[in-house]
């Protein structure tokens, strides 16, 4: 096989400052609570979008479902994912058996129904994935919080993490405090300091969910140490998310920019936009740098990426592209969902061509050789990170820099191959 020689250096000469405004992407931010009632002869399911938010935390009420889920209530699910998935927008699930999310404890069937509602709504779930940022695991307890009902024991609790990870694969699973992570693994709070995690295809989709964020010294029973637990979080939960809902606190923990080191220590994802609305205003009514706490924490819920250098390798031939990345990111969160990377070259007639050349997982450094060109002439190069299905790119990803997204192409401007 040929290979083309000499390939020269061309440093793309574009803006690579980050802005300061608010960038949406998938699977993050503050969300919109959503209410879903299934039932056998369907239920009842109010589409809802809101200006500026990609985020839609669906909370089902599943307290009328037969063992077997009717067809219709499939679809009410089903229709539900869709609606958000053809928006382009995200959604976290969370079931629950109390009725109308009033609060009620031991409201729960039998186990074995459980897990069997577990495996039909994974099915409905596995069909539409990319839509679902996180499954909230949920079933047990007032407002599926997994706690307070009698059957919200270790083992119980167990059960229907392992059903969800079994059945959901391509879906982050989220639990409501690390002891039930530790409960998963065998293991208990004293061991953790000295437990050697190895995450594997299950427990590397393990996440959280805090109802009590930043409220008490221990976040309402979240943890049993705050500071050592919130450590092993930081070393251990690095490729699912972390999420919930930020309470007032009488001891100033929801104080900005005092949280900023816990919101990143914890790689925060996503948090309740309309509870508690004490914090959110206190947020809104904070300044900080140029703008207020509230709108810094919204542009870094999750990742937040931003091109700082990119470098083309070419020669007159042009057989032959090598493209070097730098992305970093300076969102609270690592960046934990797999794209397709697509180069798209634009010529001077605004002809487009399109190549997918692997996957991104968060790299900083990318390096992509592309041997499939197409013909030589000028080109404005750019690269979209994005879920690739059918030929149509779904969900994505723009930089945090000034001027490189271009939204027409989904795609950001990376430089420019010029003869």
């Amino acid at each position: 096989m040929f290979w083309p020689k000499n390939l020269e250096n061309y440093y793309q000469d574009i803006d690579y400052t980050q802005t300061n405004s608010f960038v949406q992407n998938p699977d993050q931010g503050f969300y919109r609570t959503v209410f879903i009632r299934l039932e056998d002869d369907g239920g009842t399911f109010t589409p809802a979008l809101y200006d500026d938010f990609q985020m839609y935390h669906l909370r089902i009420d599943i307290s009328q479902l037969s063992p077997q889920i009717s067809s219709q209530a499939q679809r009410t699910l089903d229709s539900a994912l869709k609606f958000y998935f053809d928006n382009q927008k995200n959604v976290i699930l969370r079931f629950s058996y109390d009725s109308y999310f009033e609060g009620n404890i031991n409201a729960e069937p039998q186990m074995d129904t459980i897990i069997s509602h577990i495996k039909q709504l994974a099915e409905i779930i596995n069909d539409n994935y990319l839509v679902v940022t996180a499954v909230e695991a949920g079933m047990i307890g007032p407002w599926g919080e997994m706690h307070s009902s009698d059957i919200a024991t270790p083992s119980n609790i167990n059960a229907v993490i392992d059903a969800w990870l079994e059945y959901a694969p391509n879906t982050n699973i989220l639990v409501r405090t690390p002891k039930m992570i530790y409960d998963y693994l065998g293991i208990s709070y004293e061991d953790i300091t000295t437990y050697d995690f190895v995450a594997d295809e299950k427990t590397s989709r393990l996440g959280l969910f805090n109802d009590a964020f930043l409220s008490t010294d221990s976040d309402m029973g979240t943890y049993t140490n705050r500071q050592s637990e919130i450590e092993w979080i930081q070393n251990n939960i690095k490729s699912s998310a972390y999420g919930g809902e930020a309470l007032s606190s009488e001891i100033g923990l929801n104080d900005f920019p005092d949280c900023l080191d816990e919101m990143y220590a914890l790689n925060l994802s996503y948090l309740n936009y309309e509870y508690d609305e004490k914090v959110i205003s206190l947020w809104q009514n904070t300044n900080y740098e140029d703008t207020t706490a509230y709108d810094y924490i919204a542009s870094h819920l999750g990742y937040r990426l931003t091109l700082s250098n990119s470098v083309f390798r070419y020669n007159s031939e042009f057989k032959k592209l090598e493209i070097d990345l730098t992305i970093q990111n300076d969102g609270f969160s690592n960046y934990v969902r797999e794209k397709d990377i697509v180069i798209i070259f634009v010529d001077e007639s605004g002809n487009e061509y399109e190549y997918v050349c692997g996957k991104y997982n968060g790299e900083k450094k990318l390096h992509l050789s592309l041997t499939q060109l197409p013909q030589k002439q000028n080109y404005t190069v750019y690269i979209s990170l994005c879920n690739k299905v059918n030929d149509n790119k779904y969900y994505e990803i723009a930089f945090a820099n000034n001027s490189l997204y271009n939204k027409d192409l989904g795609a950001n401007m990376i430089g420019r191959i010029e003869f």
